[in-house]
């Protein structure tokens, strides 16, 4: 922008500081401590909530390149520098605007340290805000300027996408019936029932969604719920069903009928999928709560079961658009492998011969994907790896350019507008 945002107010500007201040100094996701915060204080209007909830996503999302531009400006905080550098570089402000807003000291200072530095001289992870461990992560995957594009993409907000509830409207209904009501949705270029909306609004309260006719869904996670490909009639688990939103989907492509296991360790996920079922008129769907993914329950489910999808506990990284919190999260990629190979051999004993099984994950990494991929196939002699691209076929869907070289499903931000997700299928012999 070329002038100041009119908007900002100094209140605005000590809600931001203090925000970022909570989030820099919890572990909670980012999501959970503003909606505690917003709640807590109420006099605050939605314009308000918006206003500084984007500063505080746009702080998140260019920490380090933030923290950089400002870390020899001394006087302030880190919440003062970030949401400075914030107001400098995406609102345009002037440092005599900044300095009118009484939150952040050393206005003037933190406005020439921001605007006289050469930011294409910087170090390509400070540059592209990833840690140091991430950027050399990435490199294993993809080269210099592939990672340029992935986080020129993952560092602007996503936007929103539907999952039409086909259990009891069609896409191009609600389309209309929401364009009706002033939303300019455009359907998705790849999943048959998504919708998408550039802009951010309260959807939640619509009666639409109160009606259970449409799911918040990210179309890359829609994309995994065809390659399940569940028919009618079949047996089907969702091994990490966490809040549901692929069970969800398995019962439309299902039409209600057959039989759904949605499983996960933490209970309280599994009650907000009970809601959401009812809200869906998803009858097919049973819920139960695992102690490990070596639950002795799971026996009576051994060799029995037509589809399995196993969407694995992972780092998040592919929603970094989403939560650019997670970005500066330590990981324990060690202990996420473990779980992730344990689950995997847990889900595979519940297929039954000819049957099908899907493991994906919202994650940018070849540990987490390939490498887990590799070792199963290497331990289970009886399963043998499906090619994405052939288990799209059936939906008649332009899935060119939606997996890689390998045979899996990869989909990313810069390359197809969804968050970043990755999928192999197998077939029990």
């Amino acid at each position: 922008m070329a002038q100041d945002d009119a908007r900002w107010r100094a209140a605005h500007a000590w809600r931001a500081v203090e925000l970022l201040d909570s989030l820099l100094n919890v572990r909670a996701p980012a999501d959970q401590i503003i909606f505690r915060y917003f709640r807590q204080h109420k006099e605050m209007g939605s314009r308000d909530r918006g206003l500084v909830a984007d500063a505080v996503y746009g702080c998140l999302r260019y920490k380090r390149l933030y923290e950089t531009l400002t870390e020899k400006v001394s006087g302030c905080t880190k919440p003062q520098r970030l949401l400075a550098s914030y107001l400098l570089l995406t609102k345009g402000f002037s440092g005599r605007a900044l300095e009118r807003l009484d939150a952040i000291p050393d206005a003037m200072a933190l406005a020439e340290a921001v605007r006289g530095q050469d930011v294409n001289a910087l170090a390509p992870a400070v540059r592209l805000n990833l840690p140091d461990a991430t950027y050399a992560m990435l490199e294993t995957a993809m080269d210099g300027a592939a990672i340029e594009k992935l986080m020129a993409a993952m560092n602007q907000p996503a936007d929103v996408d539907l999952r039409a509830n086909t259990l009891k409207i069609t896409r191009d209904d609600l389309q209309r019936r929401l364009g009706d009501e002033g939303l300019k949705l455009t359907p998705t270029p790849y999943a048959p029932d998504g919708l998408r909306h550039a802009a951010r609004t309260p959807l939640f309260q619509r009666q639409e969604f109160k009606d259970g006719l449409f799911e918040i869904q990210d179309e890359g996670s829609q994309l995994i719920s065809l390659l399940v490909d569940p028919r009618p009639r079949d047996s089907v688990v969702d091994f990490c069903a966490g809040g549901g939103g692929k069970s969800l989907h398995l019962a439309a492509l299902m039409h209600n009928k057959g039989s759904i296991n949605s499983l996960d360790v933490h209970e309280r996920r599994l009650e907000e999928l009970s809601k959401r079922r009812r809200r869906a008129g998803a009858d097919n769907i049973r819920l139960h709560a695992l102690t490990s993914e070596t639950d002795p329950w799971l026996g009576s489910l051994h060799n029995q079961v037509h589809r399995v999808l196993v969407d694995a506990p992972c780092s998040g990284s592919g929603t970094w658009r989403r939560n650019p919190d997670l970005k500066w999260r330590d990981w324990d990629l060690d202990t996420l492998n473990r779980t992730q190979t344990a689950v995997l051999a847990s889900a595979a004993e519940l297929v039954k011969p000819g049957g099908r099984l899907v493991y994906a994950t919202c994650s940018l990494f070849r540990r987490e994907n390939h490498d887990v991929v590799r070792f199963f196939l290497d331990n289970h002699p009886d399963f043998a790896l499906l090619p994405a691209d052939e288990c799209l076929k059936p939906w008649s869907l332009d899935n060119r350019g939606l997996t890689d070289d390998e045979g899996f499903l990869r989909v990313l931000p810069h390359t197809h507008g969804t968050d970043g997700f990755f999928a192999a299928v197998f077939q029990r012999a």
